[in-house]
C-alpha cells in the first residue's frame, strides 16, 4: 500500500494498491508488431497476443464485482 500521491492522487491520505499481472512472451509481442505496423492496439489485439492477461483481468474485475454486493 502507497500513499495517494504515488498514484497521481492529490490526498495522500489515500492509501491505494497496484497490481500487476505479466505472461505474455514480449519478444514476440514486439516481432507481431513489427511484421504488422499498422495493426491496431485494441481488444481484438490484446485478446490474441495476452489472452492470459486479459483472462486475468477479466477474473480480477469479476472478483471486485463480487466484492461490491
Amino acid at each position: 500500500m502507497l500513499a495517494g500521491g504515488y498514484f497521481n492522487s492529490p490526498d495522500d491520505n489515500n492509501f491505494c494498491g497496484r497490481l500487476a499481472f505479466i505472461d505474455f512472451n514480449g519478444e514476440e509481442v514486439l516481432n507481431y508488431m513489427k511484421e504488422n505496423p499498422n495493426v491496431p492496439l485494441d481488444d481484438k489485439f490484446l485478446a490474441s497476443q495476452t489472452p492470459k492477461c486479459v483472462e486475468g483481468i477479466d477474473n480480477l474485475c469479476a472478483w471486485l464485482d463480487n466484492l461490491k454486493n
